[in-house]
């Protein structure tokens, strides 16, 4: 490596490293002064006391996820120009103290390790853009220390100006999401998927610029044992018959372009995403396609309280949305909303118990993906021969008897 001295970028990722490799990794790095970026995530470098990182006083970038790592490096704190930092996926068990001196952190992953609760003083690392959070929780706290109730291990952290935050796995409940949350203005992505919620108490004007929003998996305790003031967050859900209700400020998402409920029941739509009139309005007004609160055959998931019988006008709302994934959702009927993303690129519809697929889905032109996968029907439409940018149909895993005619003739 004498010759690679002006190397700036080296990645060891998924390498079969293990600590006996650390003695050549030291001489290695001893030997690359100008490092800026460094990846060594998917190895066996559990031992990060002995990992060298002092030697790399330039770095910008390291990746030390995926390691089994219980400790992180001593020289870690040294790294004063960092902005990247990965140490996910390891068996960490604090917060390490190290980073409170990495004061130009942009992006900070600690996601998937044991950490019980995040300090305050991550709010000090005001340079972060880029949070990951998650299976932080005191589930991983000894139970002496997780006795003081169920409240989620999360600091208030509106005070940084993140664009992207992930609290999935974080063992949230209802009554547990921090009201802080939703007045970040500056967040663009949000991933509070794999809780256990109802709803999330987002309000019409909350995150102006959020793109992405993912809610997938939403279900009940099922640890081994209940959590300290976790029965009554548990009684509500089971109230609410488990059920997911989508909150109405999804409707005043004006830049969202990628929404994903997987393996989350709906039990109801907002109505804010309909109006009455039960008309789509296309360009220059013109009536396009009646909408009720559910479209297909069959009883569909309704389109919030009072919704049956409306319809959302186009160019309204969630009008930059580009992907909308809907698996497992329970669905039996499509909500009437969706033939109204007219910007929309991706649907996925597989998994739940559609008899049908509506022909006011014909209107979704810009398609390129389209899967009713796992579901109940028993033709193709001939709507899809209309779909001109399509390029992916899934419908397998269904009773298909019957391929319209209209489908063969584009062909």
């Amino acid at each position: 490596m004498a010759s690679c001295s002006s190397l700036t970028r080296l990645d060891l990722a998924n390498s079969e490293l293990e600590n006996e490799h650390l003695p050549a990794l030291r001489q290695v790095l001893g030997q690359t002064p100008h490092l800026l970026h460094l990846d060594l995530c998917a190895n066996e470098l559990s031992d990060g006391h002995t990992l060298p990182l002092e030697q790399c006083g330039q770095l910008q970038w390291l990746g030390l996820s995926m390691n089994g790592l219980v400790a992180l490096p001593p020289g870690l704190s040294t790294l004063s120009n960092l902005t990247l930092l990965l140490i996910g996926s390891n068996c960490l068990e604090t917060t390490p103290p190290a980073l409170r001196r990495l004061r130009h952190l942009v992006e900070l992953d600690l996601g998937s390790n044991q950490i019980p609760h995040i300090p305050p003083w991550i709010s000090e690392l005001t340079a972060l853009r880029v949070l990951g959070l998650r299976s932080t929780s005191r589930r991983h706290a000894p139970p002496a220390a997780a006795a003081d109730g169920f409240a989620v291990a999360i600091p208030d952290l509106s005070s940084l100006h993140l664009e992207e935050l992930d609290l999935s796995d974080c063992d949230l409940w209802d009554c547990h999401i921090p009201p802080w949350l939703v007045l970040i203005e500056s967040l663009t992505a949000l991933d509070i998927s794999e809780n256990h919620l109802n709803s999330f108490p987002l309000l019409p004007g909350q995150l102006p610029r959020l793109e992405r929003l993912c809610l997938h998996n939403q279900g009940p305790w099922e640890g081994d044992q209940p959590l300290p003031g976790s029965e009554g967050a548990a009684e509500m859900y089971l109230l609410q018959g488990g059920l997911f209700q989508v909150p109405s400020g999804v409707a005043g998402l004006q830049r969202l372009k990628k929404l994903s409920l997987d393996a989350t029941v709906v039990g109801s739509w907002p109505s804010s995403l309909t109006v009455p009139g039960g008309a789509g309005a296309g360009a220059g007004g013109e009536r396009e396609v009646e909408f009720t609160g559910r479209i297909g055959a069959g009883a569909g998931v309704e389109g919030g309280s009072g919704a049956q019988g409306q319809g959302l006008a186009g160019g309204e709302k969630l009008q930059e949305l580009q992907y909308l994934s809907l698996t497992g959702t329970g669905l039996r009927g499509i909500p009437s909303f969706v033939p109204c993303l007219r910007s929309l690129l991706t649907l996925n519809l597989s998994t739940n118990s559609l008899t049908a697929l509506a022909a006011e889905l014909a209107v979704l032109t810009s398609l390129t993906y389209l899967s009713a996968a796992h579901n109940h029907l028993s033709c193709v439409p001939a709507f899809i021969s209309r779909l001109g940018e399509l390029r992916e149909l899934h419908v397998a895993h269904n009773h298909i008897i019957a391929v319209s005619r209209a489908i063969f003739e584009v062909i």
